[in-house]
């Protein structure tokens, strides 16, 4: 309970509130007997049943095995996605990233391959082993092979041609 009445008294016609709040400690249904102690003759303690449901979600979190440690959900810092240079048609750069799931359920990787590049100079070279369960982490690698002179995006939601 978070907040009890106000008062020990309630004055005839009156009323006062008191707060529950539900924080689960695992997912499913929960219920709990409330209990009202009071100087009604009849309903002496008044009893009543709530219930509510825990809730469990994924939440996907990337890292480097170097560089900085981890990149935020939405958007990574460029430097952490950099590849910095390749010579032309000779050199590969690899990246080894790390798929956290930092959530109470297991994280689906849904997509057939689970990681893609929609480059083919960025060629994911190996793919996480399975989804991660919660708390847990899987890798993959991601290469950048040049084939022209220039700047090649790191970010493979992110194309410069």
């Amino acid at each position: 309970m978070s907040a009890q009445p106000g008062g020990s008294t309630i004055a005839a016609a009156g009323s006062d509130t008191f707060d529950i709040t539900f924080n689960p400690s695992a997912a499913g249904v929960r219920t709990a007997i409330i209990t009202i102690a009071n100087n009604d003759s009849n309903e002496n303690p008044y009893n009543f049943t709530i219930r509510g449901t825990g809730t469990t979600t994924p939440e996907i979190q990337l890292t480097r095995t170097m560089a900085r440690p981890t990149l935020p959900s939405a958007a990574a810092a460029a430097g952490d996605r950099d590849f910095g240079n390749a010579e032309v048609n000779a050199a590969s750069v690899v990246r080894t990233f790390i798929i956290k799931n930092v959530g109470s359920s297991t994280l689906g990787l849904s997509g057939t391959p689970r990681v893609s590049s929609d480059d083919p100079q960025f060629a994911v070279t190996q793919q996480p082993s399975a989804a991660p369960s919660p708390q847990a982490a899987s890798s993959h690698s991601k290469s950048p092979s040049p084939d022209r002179v220039g700047r090649a995006s790191g970010d493979p939601h992110h194309h410069q041609r």
